[in-house]
């Protein structure tokens, strides 16, 4: 239930939920020299030295790395002099982030250092390898599996259908409250059935704001089905992820194919994970707001 053209579809039609003059719809991206590139990669040759910051107060290894990009990258004095500036001023940036997140060797690219996350790193193999013990089980003998569950995790896979897929007609507390067999479910019929239960629910929620916006939700079935059959409209299922105010991440829906009961401490570790790229996303949005200059201009 899918088309290799699905991602494309999904990018060039989610543009319109937002307004044309946008600003990523005007940014206009100015082209670097050959120069500046060599001075990118200059720069992301020191930091990949483990504890780069720290040495830049060495001169003697300030001019170590001096003389090997000079020599690597073909650089002039200036160029090696703006690298190393720059590079003060990155540092100050590592050391300001409040989960070790640093710019990476390309602008507007932000990266964490994994190794400071170990425990994270560590319990997510842990709850992996479950996953992947079942998917070896799922492969041997699915009759030893419990009943509804399926061990693989593909998006294509058990995707939403207009036709087939059950909406629970009342809502729930939980997700494991969801998976009550005698709670009634209904299909969801056609887009325009959508539309029009979404402005019942936008009409009994508030009078003021609606929950959600019909022009939004066209786009997204328009973008999101990755093939037509007849009338049936397919789209991958979404998952929402509840950012607080303090950085921390809940995900309060259900995953496409992780059972909600049997992999709840698989949900737990993907909510942190996903918290640690919260700042790295900050970090991206600002510098796509406030772009950096050219360094090298021709």
């Amino acid at each position: 239930m899918s088309s290799p053209n699905g991602n494309k579809l999904c990018l060039d039609k989610i543009s319109r939920l937002y307004p044309i003059r946008a600003f990523f719809g005007t940014r206009i991206v100015e082209i670097k020299t050959r120069v500046e590139l060599r001075m990118l990669k200059a720069s992301a040759f020191i930091r990949s030295t483990p504890e780069w910051a720290a040495q830049l107060n060495d001169e003697e290894k300030c001019r170590e790395w001096t003389t090997q990009v000079k020599d690597t990258f073909n650089l002039a004095d200036k160029e090696v002099e703006y690298v190393f500036e720059e590079l003060k001023y990155y540092a100050l940036l590592k050391d300001n982030g409040a989960g070790g997140e640093e710019l990476g060797a390309i602008d507007n690219l932000w990266t964490i250092n994994a190794a400071s996350n170990c425990e994270l790193a560590e319990e997510f193999k842990r709850n992996t390898a479950v996953l992947e013990s079942d998917f070896v089980q799922a492969e041997s003998n699915e009759d030893t599996l419990p009943s509804g569950f399926k061990a693989l995790v593909d998006p294509f896979l058990y995707s939403f259908s207009g036709d087939n897929s059950l909406l629970l007609e009342i809502p729930v507390a939980t997700l494991e409250a969801a998976l009550n067999a005698e709670l009634s479910r209904t299909k969801p019929g056609s887009p325009e059935d959508w539309f029009q239960a979404i402005k019942d629910l936008n009409a009994t929620l508030s009078a003021d704001k609606d929950a959600f916006d019909k022009r939004e939700i066209t786009e997204l079935v328009r973008a999101c089905h990755a093939v037509e059959l007849g009338e049936e409209y397919v789209c991958w299922l979404p998952t929402d992820f509840h950012v607080s105010d303090d950085g921390s991440v809940t995900i309060p829906s259900y995953i496409n194919n992780l059972h909600p009961v049997h992999y709840a401490a698989l949900y737990q570790t993907i909510s942190k994970v996903f918290a640690k790229f919260v700042p790295l996303l900050e970090q991206v949005t600002t510098d796509v707001i406030y772009p950096r200059r050219l360094r090298a201009v021709y």
